[in-house]
């Protein structure tokens, strides 16, 4: 069976793609998930895979057909000429677009629609109209719970992004020194600034803490113009770095950037205690870099939000107000043990690509024969409003009437915008 993947990935230079098996070489979680999961697919003998990407990079998956497209419309013409039978897309700008799959006319080519980001249920319904996208998946059981209670429910399912596990010995938590490190983009919406106005009071308590930094504001554009440390944007650097400096305005001996790291990175998280991904939690729909360093045995700190409550292990603390921020990471450079036995157990059970790849497999033989999905029991979830968006779910299937009623969390999302828009404009009374 011919499956192909559509990949824009303009931003990504100067990365070897080839042994992508071994774990991110320092790229956007989408873009990892999706070749991670073309190469493990190629491996089974049932598939043909084709990769569809914007970068004429030399050292793509060896067992995968890579094309070179400009852009989406390219793409399901030569799925068409190709004969794919299934075409993987993630949500996009692209896909948002109106008539972005009319091309596709009556052919046999079904869509799978890869949701890795937060969208607006307009969207949703978008996509539900449109006959050849057979599939919606969500990338974690918390974040599909959010849209269950709209009409897309019976094309929608979640598979868990894959992740790479080779097991090595761990350096037990008490011999490892008190390092903290943070992994991600050096943007506002990744939340770096929190941790480091969190900083001088973990290091009040713990004199000997560490801060190891691993990313960039290059992450997603390795063109971006940086501040004067070379860090972030100059705007966001100013913004976090008037925390990481001392009285006479050094950087702190205490935090050390190691900029963009591919595999090498797993060197200082064999030695760290706490990891921290994304402190604000924002557009968090998984939590690769989560999942990453409990493989190496950290303990997680970072916000509750639908991705950190799939992929972070019962041991790490999740705080509801950033103000705990500095507080969970003092509990746990002091914790004794970090479990690492249950919690590789844990994330082998639900992420590994052996059995994440059984599952993409199975959705496609289930596309190709025709079947319905059955709905998910999402009972265990616990982002907010999950009892009403139960209860709207069982509503509309009952009912099938209301179904024109709008979901809880476009509902929801409005009270807060409003919210805000309150907020702001108090806020500029007083300034005034």
């Amino acid at each position: 069976m011919k499956v192909a993947f559509y990949i824009p990935n303009k931003s990504i230079k100067d990365v070897n793609l080839e042994h992508i098996d071994l774990g991110n070489p320092g790229i956007g979680g989408t873009e990892y998930a999706m070749l991670a999961l073309a190469f493990y697919l190629g491996k089974m003998s049932k598939y043909d895979i084709t990769l569809y990407v914007s970068n004429k990079l030399n050292n793509y998956p060896l067992n995968c057909n890579v094309h070179f497209v400009n852009n989406l419309k390219e793409v399901l013409s030569q799925s068409l000429a190709n004969q794919i039978r299934i075409l993987v897309v993630h949500h996009s700008e692209e896909t948002m677009g109106k008539n972005a799959f009319q091309a596709l006319g009556k052919s046999n080519i079904s869509i799978v629609l890869w949701i890795h980001n937060f969208l607006k249920t307009k969207y949703l319904t978008y996509y539900n109209s449109i006959d050849a996208i057979k599939r919606i998946v969500f990338v974690g059981k918390e974040f599909y719970s959010l849209y269950i209670d709209h009409e897309a429910y019976s094309k929608s399912l979640y598979i868990y992004n894959g992740v790479s596990v080779i097991e090595k010995e761990s350096i037990s938590y008490n011999s490892r020194p008190n390092n903290v490190t943070y992994i991600g983009n050096l943007i506002p919406g990744k939340g770096f600034h929190l941790l480091a106005k969190a900083w001088k009071k973990v290091i009040q308590e713990v004199p000997d803490a560490k801060l190891h930094v691993i990313g960039s504001g290059k992450l997603y554009n390795r063109n971006a113009c940086l501040g004067k440390y070379g860090l972030a944007e100059y705007r966001y650097e100013r913004k976090f770095m008037k925390y990481l400096v001392d009285k006479d305005g050094k950087p702190l001996k205490s935090v050390i950037f190691h900029g963009i790291l591919g595999n090498e990175k797993d060197e200082v998280l064999d030695v760290t205690k706490v990891g921290i991904p994304n402190p604000t939690g924002f557009s968090e729909t998984f939590g690769y870099t989560a999942v990453e360093m409990q493989m190496r045995g950290c303990l997680i700190s970072t916000k509750k939000c639908p991705g950190y409550l799939d992929t972070v292990f019962s041991n790490g603390l999740l705080y509801s107000n950033n103000g705990q921020l500095a507080h969970c990471i003092v509990e746990l450079l002091k914790r004794q043990s970090n479990s690492y036995s249950s919690m590789l157990e844990f994330v082998k059970k639900n992420f590994e690509f052996s059995k994440v790849a059984i599952r993409w497999e199975n959705m496609f033989d289930d596309i190709v024969q025709g079947k319905k999905i059955i709905p998910i029991n999402v009972e265990n979830c616990t982002s907010k409003g999950i009892k009403i968006r139960i209860f709207l779910h069982k509503l509309k299937i009952k009912y099938p009437c209301l179904k024109i009623l709008p979901t809880y969390y476009y509902v929801y999302s409005i009270i807060v915008s409003l919210f805000s828009i309150a907020t702001y404009k108090q806020l500029i009374r007083k300034l005034l």
